[in-house]
């Protein structure tokens, strides 16, 4: 197998598992969680480290800012139960350690928000 078959596999691999992921922490969001902050959540994004070791988790949320807060505080709080239960569902021997951050397109709603506030005045 050539070099670039191996880092082909790899990304396909990549892929996989991050669309796995992302799969099954918006059902663990949804159908799990019994927090209320967490239900204007929306996993955007998914990015896995080359070795699979790592998953950095990209989320977005509707509503103001003190709803993203409440959100991201929400979900931080809950990264160790979520990973256990993704070890749970997931088919593979080690589950990435996680971190969620939050997406620039919740940003960018929010900052269009304030615009259309500030034109409206």
């Amino acid at each position: 197998m050539s070099e670039y078959q191996g880092v082909n596999k790899m990304r396909l691999r990549q892929n996989r598992l991050g669309t796995a992921i992302k799969r099954e922490l918006s059902n663990i969001i949804r159908q799990e969680l019994g927090d209320k902050r967490l239900r204007p959540v929306t996993i955007i994004k998914v990015e896995l480290t080359s070795d699979l070791k790592q998953a950095r988790i990209y989320f977005s949320v509707l509503g103001t800012d003190a709803d993203c807060k409440k959100a991201a505080k929400a979900i931080k709080k809950a990264t160790g139960f979520i990973r256990h239960l993704l070890s749970q569902r997931l088919d593979i021997r080690f589950v990435p350690e996680i971190e969620f951050k939050l997406s620039d397109l919740s940003e960018s709603f929010r900052l269009e928000e304030i615009l259309n506030e500030i034109s409206s005045q």
